[in-house]
């Protein structure tokens, strides 16, 4: 197995309650926290923190390319051992299906527009619709944070 960790990588572990999304080591992680956009680079201090409903980045070792994941609520954990994500719903760009994403986030507008429109509507739970399709399409299109 290669090496997990390392003076200039780390191990980063995407877990949800069905699956390890992913799990191997990465040079920078770049989340969106309440507190704003965090980057977390090799030997960080410890840190606990609640997760936005966004996408994160992240840079493996000898790719050109960052990957990007839709996280969907959930805790970051920076530790001795690399960092762990523990997100309610994860989903690499690579697998998320674009159509369906926006297909979604079109409803969830059209919700939205009702509501404005005098319709009964769940806004909360339209608004979370759509920050979850906008995550999901953002990692598709490998969009920057």
């Amino acid at each position: 197995m290669a090496e997990q960790e390392g003076p200039d990588h780390f191990r980063l572990t995407i877990i949800t309650p069905e699956r390890t999304v992913f799990d191997g080591p990465v040079t920078v992680l770049t989340v969106s926290a309440p507190q704003g956009v965090l980057q977390i680079f090799p030997r960080h201090e410890a840190l606990l923190s609640p997760l936005a409903v966004h996408n994160i980045a992240f840079m493996q070792p000898n790719q050109p390319k960052e990957t990007q994941a839709a996280v969907l609520g959930g805790f970051l954990e920076v530790a001795g051992a690399g960092v762990t994500v523990l997100a309610d719903v994860a989903e690499l760009g690579a697998d998320v299906d674009a159509q369906r994403a926006q297909e979604a986030k079109d409803r969830a507008e059209a919700r939205l527009r009702g509501q404005k429109a005098g319709e009964k509507v769940d806004v909360d739970r339209a608004q979370a619709a759509l920050l979850r399709s906008i995550a999901r399409i953002r990692a598709a299109e490998a969009k920057p944070i």
